[in-house]
């Protein structure tokens, strides 16, 4: 009896071992915990990944990268970033960059599934400083007919750096 009750004790602890190491698992995948940075060959541009949102349902979610900053060069128009959008996505991206008051620095084309951006062209010159709060907004279009699909907006802050 004693030995079925020793049993019992361990099989309970290697079972809830086993569960909270999937409940975190799990849980860092879902709070999308990785935190990747891309660089741009002489301009040290880097985004700083925050999370990946997922709009739309389990079998038509759309995987939108955020970003919790960007940085970029201060007086010039042509910049390097990292865009893209995720090859998982059945769906073509158009992203639109723009400062807290609504000015839009730049707006891509038709972003396929897979593609990346790492070069554009802003509308206007940036001040070296920090501009907070600008916002990353995906508009998502169906590959086939370019029908609207759900999309986000994702607000960051621009260091732009001389």
């Amino acid at each position: 009896m004693k030995k079925a009750f020793i049993y019992v004790i361990l099989a309970s602890a290697f079972f809830t071992a086993v569960f909270v190491t999937v409940g975190i698992l799990v849980g860092l995948n879902i709070a999308g915990n990785s935190s990747g940075t891309a660089a741009s060959d002489q301009s040290e541009t880097a985004f700083n990944t925050a999370n990946s949102l997922v709009a739309g349902g389990s079998n038509n979610s759309i995987r939108i990268p955020g970003f919790k900053k960007m940085v970029l060069k201060a007086d010039t128009f042509e910049q390097s970033v990292n865009l893209y959008n995720p090859e998982e996505n059945n769906c073509y991206f158009r992203i639109t960059l723009a400062l807290a008051d609504g000015t839009e620095l730049f707006q891509s084309g038709m972003i396929k599934p897979g593609q990346k951006i790492d070069k554009i062209e802003i509308t206007r010159h940036l001040k070296a400083g920090t501009y907070k709060n600008a916002v990353l907004q995906y508009d998502c279009y169906a590959l086939e007919s370019l029908q609207p699909l759900n999309g986000s907006e994702t607000v960051l802050d621009l260091e732009v750096i001389p």
